[in-house]
């Protein structure tokens, strides 16, 4: 539902983006941008938004939403892209993580061979 939503909102904003300007335009999927991506710049902000509209549109309570709330997380997250991002510790600290993740996928893939090797009687395969 909401994919759907973004997926109307992406040409409708590329549109509006792109009035009044007269650099070249470049085809992007469904949508057509200016060459200069404009729009890509704003594509996250632009899910963001779609889905706490989203979020708004369907709740049954809109009056317990608490926009304090809201724009606390959104400064986090904000806060938190930004430390990822644009320093060398959060790329690193992710990277590791990153390795972590793909060890840890990789030996769970390899534990059925290797106890099944084992409860054979046979030496595990490398």
């Amino acid at each position: 539902m909401i994919g759907s939503l973004a997926a109307l909102l992406w040409p409708l904003a590329a549109a509006i983006l792109s009035l009044g300007d007269s650099r070249p335009l470049v085809s992007s999927g469904s949508a057509t941008l200016p060459a200069a991506h404009t729009m890509q710049r704003f594509t996250g902000l632009l899910g963001i938004a779609s889905v706490l509209l989203a979020a708004w549109f369907f709740s049954s309570a809109r009056q317990a939403i608490r926009l304090r709330t809201v724009l606390w997380g959104m400064g986090l997250q904000l806060g938190f892209a930004l430390f990822v991002l644009k320093s060398k510790a959060g790329l690193s600290l992710f990277q590791s993580l990153g390795a972590g993740a793909e060890w840890l996928l990789i030996s769970r893939l390899q534990a059925p061979a290797l106890c099944s090797a084992n409860w054979e009687g046979k030496a595990p395969a490398a």
